[in-house]
């Protein structure tokens, strides 16, 4: 057997692969369209001959505003998370809100900055519930993750 005639055969074999796996890709679409069109044919049948349809437009509006919670991933963005922050404090209009902010203590620039965020704000918390030493060091437990880093 020569160079040619093995690579033809290697090529043919790869080929029946994505060939079977083009084939398992392709039913598993096809079942959730199947499962989409029936679902939607069944509620135009069963539910919304019944019922009318629900908009978010006709619904009344609560009383009181809930609470809400935005969580910032901070992962180096010491140059620009106190901008951020101070103008997204300025343009929240809501009166119940809290900002975590989920950041790397390990980092120095992180960790000054985030420092700096309690002066601005009681609305701006931490994502991270403990803080490290004088030494940069995380408290040792099952959940810091520091013996993962």
């Amino acid at each position: 057997m020569d160079w040619a005639e093995f690579l033809t055969r290697v090529a043919a074999e790869l080929a029946l692969f994505a060939g079977i796996g083009f084939l398992i890709f392709a039913a598993n679409d096809l079942a959730v369209d199947i499962i989409y069109f029936a679902r939607r044919m069944w509620r135009s049948a069963a539910v919304y001959s019944r019922f009318p349809r629900a908009f978010a437009s006709d619904m009344a509006s609560p009383g009181a505003p809930g609470f809400i919670a935005i969580l910032v991933p901070a992962w180096d963005e010491a140059a620009v998370i106190a901008s951020m922050l101070r103008a997204t404090l300025k343009r929240i209009e809501h009166p119940n809100y809290r900002i975590f902010v989920s950041f790397l203590p390990q980092r120095p620039g992180d960790r000054r900055r985030h420092r700096q965020r309690r002066r601005w704000s009681d609305r701006a918390g931490s994502g991270r519930g403990r803080w490290p030493d004088n030494q940069g060091r995380l408290p040792q437990s099952p959940s810091s993750g520091a013996d993962r880093l």
